[in-house]
């Protein structure tokens, strides 16, 4: 994973960067450092945001009724 691709992810999820490094327990620059591709995403972190994504765009969020 990418970090462009690690951004589209918390996107789709509805995550902020600083969400992410909490559900992860890193801190927030090791986020930004993905991000950057200045440090290697760990797999087993990519291939999580990998199917939480994928589950959002096949699970949209229900609209409400106005």
């Amino acid at each position: 994973m990418t970090g462009s691709e690690l951004l589209a992810a918390i996107d789709t999820i509805g995550w902020s960067a600083r969400m992410l490094a909490s559900r992860c327990d890193v801190r927030q620059t090791t986020v930004q450092r993905w991000s950057h591709d200045q440090q290697r995403i760990p797999p087993p972190v990519a291939k999580w945001l990998h199917l939480l994504a994928a589950f959002h765009r096949s699970h949209p969020a229900p609209i409400a009724p106005d």
